[in-house]
């Protein structure tokens, strides 16, 4: 489950606009959940602070273009980003909570084994203890062959298994 809330200010020069989650899209988001809604509605916001929630700033293998997209988030001066993003499994009832208070504020990201006592993980351990996968390709259109020929693959797979059954 995903649990979240944010307030992004930015500086335009000739406005201020300030976005919050839209009503409609406001969580908890269940474990699995699609995303849909307009343009300007959240989508984006949302993917980036789950992927700053999980040191995505910092993390090595997540593509730099993105990378740069979510320093920008947290540290251009024109932007006033403040946030929670709660993410807990309700299996194990293990959980990650980053928040930042303030716009000058440092991102505080803790874990929790019961979903109870949290307690500030470190990038290194966070690594070692959780796998963030969120990248954009540089072309996406390049990968619907190979994302296209692994569904065949994984068709033929389960045809094959479903075929000695029967």
């Amino acid at each position: 489950m995903i649990d979240y809330d944010y307030r992004l200010t930015i500086d335009m020069g000739t406005k201020k606009p300030t976005y919050v989650p839209d009503d409609e899209y406001k969580g908890p988001l269940k474990n699995i959940f699609r995303i849909e809604g307009p343009n300007m509605s959240g989508k984006s916001t949302l993917m980036n602070l789950i992927a700053i929630s999980a040191f995505g700033l910092k993390n090595k293998s997540v593509n730099k273009v993105l990378q740069k997209h979510l320093d920008d988030m947290v540290h251009d001066k024109s932007t006033e980003l403040t946030f929670c993003v709660n993410i807990v499994d309700p299996v194990s009832g293990r959980a990650i909570r980053a928040t930042r208070n303030s716009p000058d504020a440092d991102i505080l990201i803790e874990d929790s084994d019961d979903g109870k006592n949290f307690s500030p993980i470190s990038d290194d351990s966070f690594s070692r203890k959780y796998n963030l996968i969120y990248d954009i390709p540089d072309n996406p259109i390049d990968r619907l062959a190979d994302i296209s020929h692994e569904i065949s693959v994984i068709h033929q797979n389960c045809s094959s298994k479903l075929n000695s059954v029967l």
